[in-house]
């Protein structure tokens, strides 16, 4: 992922309210303080945060607390854009589906996707981070959703009569959560690809960015760029989506976790046999798939469609054993049973071994 963090231009009517008392100068004299506190501490004496102010708020910011590196740098910007994030979803709520909105939400789009990738991109850097041991990494991570969940459920002081509908809109902090984290995973086993190449007859596999107008008019999240042994090449468009595990969706998430779509192709997913009428889930994914191939098929042959479960599963380990797993972990990889169903997967319906 390497699509640019920006805004467009966007002046939401939010009205400012007196900055609460706080213990900001406290927490700003404390070394001992983590730097999420510190940007939290500070983001609460700002009742409006928008596009016009946000370079302004993110400098001064940086400047109070001493933000130094990257990392921290990228902390403050996830957190200052998941106030953006929040006033938009807010607005998306009280729209209507006329025509004379589309434009607005694209933009709201746009600046979500780049929003997201930017967060993504900082969970990938510090899984990538070789000077960094594993547990480490895990609870850097860790800290990292923490503090953006702790902004998020700070801003409820400002956005209070609004806030609490996102979740039941699909638009709260958990649904922004697993749509990074689910297109952080797809990457991932995308890339993962490389350790069984020769099995498949492949020389390299590399996964790249699309740009967030990309993401947003053709519904594609990243390419794959194929090489083959035999020395032809191949880009696939991908989209990712991340869907709750759950005993009536489970089975046809694990049966679907990816499938290679083309244009002309039709009856792709494998669906429950066992009812007669295909679940929601079923039915959405069924839509999402041909808006994907509607979209982003245009210039492409074929694309690859993944879907990541996320929740808890129960996998029997012997007739008397079972074993109950976290399927995706908050550094955007799947336990390792997801990652065998995905390889056979990828097997018989992708890459001919």
């Amino acid at each position: 992922m390497n699509k640019n963090f920006g805004f467009n231009e966007f002046n939401p009517e939010i009205q400012p309210i007196q900055p609460i008392n706080s213990d900001r100068l406290t927490i700003e004299n404390d070394s001992s303080v983590r730097i999420g506190d510190k940007i939290n501490s500070e983001l609460r004496e700002i009742p409006e945060i928008n596009i016009e102010n946000f370079d302004s708020i993110k400098k001064e910011i940086s400047q109070k607390i001493g933000i130094e590196n990257e990392e921290d740098c990228a902390l403050l910007e996830s957190m200052i854009g998941l106030r953006l994030n929040i006033i938009r979803n807010i607005e998306r709520v009280k729209m209507s589906n006329g025509n004379e909105k589309r434009s607005l939400l694209r933009n709201y789009a746009i600046e979500d996707s780049e929003w997201m990738d930017l967060i993504a991109e900082h969970i990938i850097s510090i899984n990538n981070d070789s000077s960094i041991k594993k547990k480490d990494k895990l609870n850097k991570i860790h800290l990292f959703w923490k503090d953006l969940e702790k902004a998020y459920k700070d801003f409820e002081i400002f956005y209070k009569d609004s806030i609490n509908g996102l979740s039941e809109s699909g638009y709260g902090f958990d649904d922004g959560k697993k749509g990074i984290l689910g297109q952080v995973a797809a990457e991932d086993l995308m890339n993962g690809i490389n350790e069984i190449s020769e099995e498949l007859n492949i020389k390299k596999v590399s996964v790249r960015s699309s740009t967030s107008k990309e993401d947003v008019d053709e519904n594609i999240d990243f390419f794959v760029d194929v090489e083959y042994s035999n020395g032809l090449t191949e880009t696939m468009p991908c989209q990712a989506k991340a869907h709750k595990n759950t005993s009536y969706t489970g089975r046809f998430l694990l049966d679907n976790i990816i499938t290679r779509a083309t244009e002309i192709s039709s009856n792709e997913l494998k669906l429950s046999r066992d009812i007669k009428v295909p679940s929601a889930v079923e039915e959405k994914t069924i839509e999402d798939l041909k808006i994907f191939k509607k979209k982003a098929l245009k210039k492409y042959k074929e694309g690859l469609f993944i879907m990541v479960p996320y929740g808890k599963a129960v996998y029997r380990k012997s007739k008397r054993k079972v074993e109950e797993v976290n399927l995706l972990g908050e550094n955007g990889q799947v336990h390792k049973h997801l990652k065998d169903a995905f390889i056979l997967q990828l097997k018989e319906r992708v890459f001919e071994a």
